[in-house]
Order: C-alpha cells, then sequence, then structure tokens
C-alpha cells in the first residue's frame, strides 16, 4: 500500500448540543481577522456563503457593481464575487461593500478578499538495528514526487518543482519530503521513514497568499491524498495572531468528513519556532483546529530547542536540530544534494507525518481520530522527563505544554494500529460561561474567573478528547492576556501565556484556543476559567472587557478502547 502525502463535517445533517439548545457546526466558524496590520493588501473580490440559488442573489445584488460569479472549488454553497471599478489592491477593506452583502436575506457571511504572507518554520552518529537492510549513502539523494497530487498555486501551474533563485529560500518543502519518502536502497542520502509513501508538493510560499489559495492548498486532491504535512503557518514573531481564514476552516471541515473515502485526512502541522521571541503556539489558529496534529520538538539529548513553542494544542514530539552547531536532520536538499542541517519544528512534523504513514499503511481503516488516540497512547514521557512541566491529568495522561503526551514511538504505534477497532462516534456540545458585567472586568490589578456547570452533553461525554475555548476580549495590549482552565476533576491546563512582544490594541474576537491536556478526563461538573495580566507596568493600570467566554467540549459516552495495554 502506498501512502499519499501532501504538503503544505461540511454543514451537512450533524447537530451540535448546548446544554439545552442545538446549534450548527458553522456557529464555531472564526469569522474574524485577528491581525488586519499583517494583512499586505485587500482585493476586488468578495466571498459569501449561502444554500440559496446563487444566480438569483447575483441578478438581485450585481446592479451594486458585482461581476463574475464563481462557485469555489471543493467547498459547497461558497462563491466569489468581483466588484467592477473597485481597485484590485487595496490598504483598507471596504467595510460600505461588505455591508450590502451581509445585509442580503439569503446570504449567511461575506468576507472580502485579502492576500498576506505564510512562513516556513525550519530555523548523528547514532546507530539504528535496521541500518544493515539500507545501502544509502550521505550524498545527491532523489526523491519521487507524484504529478497527480502535486501543483504550484503561487504561480498557477501543475508544477510544484522550487524556484531556483541565488538564494536557498526555496529548500523547505524539498527537506521535508525528503525526510518522509526518501528511497531506500539507492545508495543515495538516507532513507526516509515510510519510504515506499508517494509525495505531492504544493507549492503555497512563494509569493502572497489568500484564503481561497489556502482552502484549496488543504484538500487539494483529496480524492488521492491520505496525509498532508503542513511544516508553515503566521509568522513566529510574538506578535502574530493568526490562522486560517473561514475558507480553510471550511476546507478542513471537508477534510475531516469527506477525506480519504469519509475516514478523514490526517493533517500534521509544526508548533512554530518562536519561543526565543517568547511566542506560543495558542496564538496560532492552525494549532487551533481540532483536525491538526501539532507537533514538537526536542534535541538529541531530549532537551527543548531555544526555538520550539509550547502550548495546550500539542499532541507530540519528534526529534530536531538545536543550535546551529548541534545535530540536526539528515534530508534531501536542491540541486540533487543532500543536508545534514534541517532543523526547527519543520523538520520534527514530517517526521510524525512518515509515521502516521506507516500506520496507514498497517491499517488502512483508522479514521483521523483514530490517529489521534493512537498518537496520544504512544508516546514516550522517559527521554523527556528531566524538563519541567510534566503534570498527569485525572485520566493518568502525563502532559507537557511544551512536549504534548511526549516523544511518539513509531514502532508501538504502528504495532497497536494493525488490530486498531475505530473509536466510537463524537459528540460536540458548548456552554456559555456567565458573565454578569462585561464592562473594565480585567486589568493589571483586576483578574476575571468564572465558573460553568457542564453535564457532558446530557451524559453523552464521558471520555473528553478536545477541549475548546472560545474568547472574546478587549484589552489596550493582547499580549498581557494569560488564559487558565481548570477541569472538574481538578486539572489544570494553561490556555494562553502571556506574550509579551504583542503589543496590539485588537484583543480577541471568538478566538479559539484548543487543549489536550483534559484527554480521557469526564466533563461533567464545574469548570473554571481564570483571565489575567500578571505582566504589564503596574503603574499603566490597564483595564479591559472580557465579552463572551464558551467551553467546547468534544468527546464519547463509550470507553473510547476495546483493549488496554
Amino acid at each position: 500500500m502506498q501512502m499519499l502525502i501532501n504538503f503544505l463535517c461540511l454543514f451537512g445533517n450533524i447537530k451540535f448540543f448546548i446544554c439545552d439548545y442545538i446549534i450548527q457546526p458553522s456557529d464555531l466558524l472564526m469569522l474574524n481577522e485577528h491581525d488586519i496590520q499583517k494583512i499586505d493588501h485587500y482585493t476586488n473580490t468578495w466571498y459569501f456563503y449561502s444554500t440559496e440559488e446563487p444566480d438569483q442573489i447575483f441578478n438581485e445584488i450585481k446592479d451594486q457593481g458585482f461581476i463574475a460569479l464563481e462557485k469555489i472549488e471543493g467547498i459547497p454553497n461558497v462563491y466569489k464575487l468581483r466588484k467592477e471599478n473597485h481597485p484590485e489592491k487595496n490598504s483598507d477593506g471596504n467595510h460600505e461593500i461588505t455591508k450590502i452583502l451581509r445585509s442580503h436575506d439569503k446570504i449567511n457571511w461575506v468576507k472580502q478578499g485579502f492576500m498576506r504572507y505564510l512562513h516556513k518554520r525550519g530555523p548523528t552518529s547514532v546507530r539504528s538495528r535496521y541500518e544493515r537492510y539500507f545501502n544509502d549513502e550521505l550524498w545527491s539523494l532523489q526523491w519521487y514526487e507524484d504529478e497527480k497530487i502535486s501543483i504550484n498555486l503561487n504561480w498557477n501551474t501543475t508544477d510544484p518543482m522550487p524556484r531556483y533563485c541565488s538564494s536557498t529560500i526555496n529548500r523547505h518543502g524539498t527537506r521535508c519530503a525528503g525526510e518522509i519518502a526518501m528511497a531506500a536502497n539507492n545508495n543515495k542520502c538516507g532513507v526516509g521513514v515510510a519510504y515506499n509513501a508517494k509525495v505531492g508538493g504544493i507549492v503555497l510560499l512563494d509569493g502572497k497568499t489568500n484564503d481561497e489559495m489556502e482552502a484549496k492548498a488543504v484538500n487539494y486532491a483529496l480524492e488521492l491524498v491520505d496525509i498532508y504535512n503542513g511544516s508553515w503557518g503566521p509568522l513566529d514573531n510574538g506578535e502574530t495572531v493568526d490562522g486560517p481564514g473561514v475558507l480553510g476552516q471550511l476546507a478542513f471541515d471537508i477534510g475531516a468528513s469527506k477525506g480519504r473515502c469519509g475516514k478523514g485526512s490526517i493533517y500534521v502541522f509544526a508548533a512554530g519556532n518562536g519561543r526565543h521571541l517568547l511566542d506560543n503556539c495558542s496564538a496560532d489558529g492552525y494549532a487551533g483546529s481540532i483536525y491538526s496534529l501539532v507537533i514538537a520538538c526536542a534535541t538529541r539529548d531530549g532537551k527543548a530547542p531555544f526555538y520550539a513553542e509550547r502550548c495546550a494544542a500539542v499532541i507530540a514530539t519528534a526529534y530536531s536540530g538545536g543550535s546551529q552547531d548541534s545535530i540536526q536532520v539528515i534530508t534531501s536538499d536542491l540541486n540533487n544534494t543532500c543536508t545534514t542541517t534541517h532543523t526547527g519544528t519543520s523538520a520534527a512534523a514530517p517526521l510524525v507525518s512518515g509515521i502516521v504513514a506507516l500506520a496507514l499503511e498497517a491499517n488502512g481503516n483508522l479514521t483521523w481520530r483514530d490517529v489521534q488516540h493512537l498518537i496520544v497512547r504512544n508516546c514516550e514521557v522517559t527521554p523527556l522527563l528531566h524538563n519541567d512541566g510534566w503534570l498527569k491529568n485525572a485520566a493518568g495522561y502525563n502532559f507537557n505544554p511544551q512536549f504534548g503526551f511526549g516523544l511518539i514511538n513509531a514502532y508501538k504505534l504502528v504495532k497497536e494500529a494493525m488490530g486498531w477497532i475505530n473509536v466510537p462516534e463524537k459528540t460536540t456540545c458548548a456552554v456559555d460561561f456567565l458573565i454578569s458585567n462585561n464592562e473594565n472586568n480585567i486589568g493589571r490589578n483586576v483578574s476575571f474567573t468564572s465558573s460553568v456547570m457542564s453535564n457532558g452533553c446530557n451524559g453523552c461525554i464521558k471520555y473528553l478528547e478536545h477541549v475548546q475555548l472560545s474568547i472574546s476580549i478587549n484589552y489596550p495590549i493582547r499580549g498581557m492576556i494569560e488564559v487558565d482552565l481548570i477541569s472538574p476533576n481538578g486539572t489544570q491546563c494553561k490556555m494562553m501565556e502571556s506574550r509579551p512582544l504583542d503589543t496590539s490594541d485588537c484583543g480577541f474576537n471568538e478566538w479559539k484556543i484548543k487543549s489536550l491536556q483534559f484527554w480521557g478526563e469526564n466533563p461533567s461538573g464545574f469548570w473554571i476559567v481564570s483571565i489575567k495580566d500578571q505582566n504589564s507596568n503596574k503603574n499603566r493600570d490597564l483595564l479591559g472587557s472580557v465579552q463572551n467566554l464558551t467551553i467546547i467540549l468534544h468527546g464519547t459516552k463509550a470507553y473510547p478502547y476495546n483493549f488496554d495495554k
């Protein structure tokens, strides 16, 4: 069986229970840009979602100067309009035009198009018991690309080959791909983790991107691709809060529900390389998606590199390099060469993609949720135990926001995958925290605390998987905000750390933070959230307001495992 790997529950009848009322999955979409200053420019296109007849809508609004109605490929019920006589590039969004479209009674939501940049995430004499099986040496690697699952979205061609230039800026994808699929026994370089896999290249970072391009990247060739590796994300500068746009979020939903014949595409993302700038992956919306396997990294001696970001969304750790003089990752490079200097969380994520490919090769019936359960169960804590931050939750899982559940164990994971029985269907419900006064309820000298009672979705969840917190907070310095969440079982999770370089006054608007630290716990009982600013100058006496807080619980009623280790 050959895995197809690419780099880089639509809204049907599924319903989510919030105690005594029901919401649609569309209510969980984040429709707001959190860092408009990071947008390169706005365009003359608008996107809208509607289940009504699009031509009828177009006929009703074309007098406003809209032309060229197009359906967005691969995303049902989403359409694109172009505004005639409107600049193709504009530094500011046109809120009036957006408001006109939003007022139409057949349109659910509207977004103006914009362009931005995404960023790559890359800043031994170990002997293997398998080395006798391979004759590959450390030079001039070749790896093989499947043109059916490849595309260049930046230049609108089907050729994904890197654009060669005087710098080495475009080597990143080649290096990541080699880790996964370097061919075995060809006397060239090394051996990929899943050397029988086929890889495709999606060129997305060789220029500006937009929401539509990102959406196409995360479900391109959906009927062929098993795993999408994303060693990229928002800028890791300690200032940015960003994630997939609404089209990208819909594309993730589609991949999880439609990919791999309904078993769900697997999305692997690097955690980020901004810890030396006090950045944290809770500000990364790709990490915040429940569909993402967020991968951190450790050096050969089991320490966190200086750059490796942490957050409660991290599921597992793989090896990578540390400082420039440390042992780093061997893989393929440009010009038909090899490198011994690949590093960053960008280098850790492809190793996990390769391990997941081996698991799918062992058992093709695994769903995207099965893969997450397998990883949670097959990580090693001991090699990383000398690091601070380890806590055991009420279900018995050790967790550290720097490393997730630990160092991924490929052998144990694949072995367990061979006899794995699919986990039961999950339920998702949400509960709103009570906010009695939303004016000046948080500040340098004022902490916000609230609690809410959950009945586990009326008893439909007894074993948690993901927990998300949706936050809307106004504050003069966004990076000062810290968020803690305590489960009914007493497990305390740092949902968001302070990020001192983030001086934006934009706050958070329905921003969703994901935690895996409560995995396996029973959600019934009181949840307590605490929001505070403990780092700003006391003399400034900053004040802000917590506007809305919602906890979103994902899990199963039945015990998910038919056997224990």
